[in-house]
């Protein structure tokens, strides 16, 4: 399991399971490479990297995943992002919990730095996963909650409030 380490996650209110258990779960019922998403609004894209797949007939939270572009422009998001069952505007998003079946995520990686394949003027873990995807099929699920970044200030504040809330205000 992959956690990005400037992220922090709170499962929605009354949800038993943390946001990593829920991925974990999904890992387990279907075997192959999962990765937690959420949605985000079509002005946050140039922070995120997106996805995009087939809903699940079973599971309106689950989806077989087909494409992935980290931190696409508005046109690629347009073009290539819309995924079904997401309200028109918002698009699926990583929210930065992965867990890998096997070793298809190193060698993809390898192959990236051996051809020397970068987005931005970086080797992407997201790059690799497409290659995964291609390879091996993943799938995404939508967590019940919501990620945290707690790398910059504001954000960090905003983390900082909504646990407060949560946890602080029942102890009282």
């Amino acid at each position: 399991m992959v956690l990005l380490g400037d992220h922090v996650y709170l499962s929605d209110s009354g949800v038993p399971e943390t946001c990593a258990q829920q991925v974990l779960s999904v890992y387990k019922s279907c075997g192959l490479s999962v990765t937690g998403l959420h949605t985000c609004p079509e002005e946050d894209i140039g922070v995120n990297g997106l996805v995009n797949g087939s809903l699940d007939a079973t599971n309106s939270r689950l989806y077989r995943l087909t494409d992935t572009v980290e931190k696409p422009d508005v046109h690629v998001a347009r073009s290539r992002l819309i995924a079904p069952g997401v309200d028109p505007g918002s698009y699926l998003c990583y929210v930065g919990i992965e867990i890998f079946s096997g070793p298809g995520i190193f060698q993809a990686l390898e192959e990236n730095i051996r051809n020397g394949v970068l987005t931005k003027g970086e080797v992407q873990l997201r790059d690799a996963m497409r290659t995964v995807m291609e390879r091996e099929g993943m799938f995404g699920y939508r967590v019940a909650g919501r990620r945290f970044d707690t790398g910059m200030p504001l954000p960090y504040a905003e983390t900082v409030a909504a646990f407060s809330e949560r946890f602080v205000a029942r102890s009282l």
